[in-house]
């Protein structure tokens, strides 16, 4: 079903406007028009994805080590996600829940996926079972 096209308001909120930028938000929300640009995180810890909230993350290695763990593939079906790793002085892995132990049929909890080198990212997505990659820079 095609998407109905965005009707924006002719008349742009002034920044203090709390009210009518959070119902223009929630207007284009609707359509999941941008959600990808909204849902941009930065994390320096270790950060456990929310499957409606996160789309996005951008791990930030400088200080420690970071470990991002996908939502359960459960809760995430047929939604992309990407991690990106914006520094690597330290390492970011990736892992899943334990019920989730699986990319591509290999246990990434037994062994994390490290993703170097530095702004490489890792795309991935759940068929409400199982994690699949989809980026093609393996």
């Amino acid at each position: 079903m095609a998407r109905p096209p965005v009707e924006l308001p002719e008349q742009h909120p002034s920044p203090g406007d709390v009210h009518a930028v959070a119902q223009s938000i929630a207007e284009l929300s609707q359509y999941n028009v941008g959600r990808a640009y909204m849902d941009v995180k930065t994390k320096t810890t270790n950060y456990s994805m929310d499957s409606e909230l996160d789309r996005i993350i951008l791990a930030d290695g400088t200080n420690n080590t970071v470990v991002i763990t996908l939502p359960l593939a459960s809760n995430a079906d047929h939604v992309e996600y990407v991690i990106k790793a914006v520094n690597i002085t330290s390492a970011v892995t990736l892992t899943t829940e334990a019920a989730d132990g699986t990319l591509d049929g290999v246990d990434i909890n037994a062994s994390p996926v490290t993703i170097t080198p530095v702004n490489k990212s890792i795309r991935v997505c759940s068929d409400g079972t199982n994690w699949f990659r989809t980026d093609t820079d393996n």
